[in-house]
């Protein structure tokens, strides 16, 4: 998601956290709020969870949690990474993480079979392929 705000505003330097957290939220909170009027207008699919499922609002605490989560499990070397109470950030906002994963696989996830066209990278790895490297 990060990459995408980074491309759409020209922009590639590293974002500041607390904007970052805003678009985060932001996104989030738009998906939630989607589901909410789709249950509540009749129109959600069949099996989707009763409104009680789901709360008005995205915890305020969610980009941020998440963030850290992200840097220290995944993103960066860290004496801290095996202390994370990886059970409870699931608890509180799997829900949420989930969200955002499928609306974003509508947008990046493959297409059919066929990969897009990323230009350089993938006429590198075309070419790394070809030698037999990999």
């Amino acid at each position: 998601m990060l990459g995408a705000i980074a491309r759409e505003i020209g922009d590639t330097r590293k974002l500041e956290a607390d904007l970052a957290g805003r678009h985060i939220m932001g996104h989030t909170q738009r998906i939630l709020t989607g589901k909410r009027q789709a249950i509540l207008n009749g129109t959600a699919p069949a099996w989707e969870n009763h409104i009680s499922a789901y709360p008005e609002k995205v915890p305020q605490d969610f980009a941020s949690d998440f963030r850290q989560l992200r840097n220290k499990i995944s993103g960066h070397v860290t004496h801290e990474r095996s202390s994370i109470n990886l059970s409870d950030f699931y608890r509180k906002y799997h829900m949420y993480a989930h969200m955002l994963y499928w609306n974003g696989l509508g947008h990046w996830g493959l297409r059919g079979q066929e990969f897009p066209d990323l230009k350089e990278i993938t006429k590198f790895s075309v070419v790394i392929k070809k030698t037999g490297s990999i």
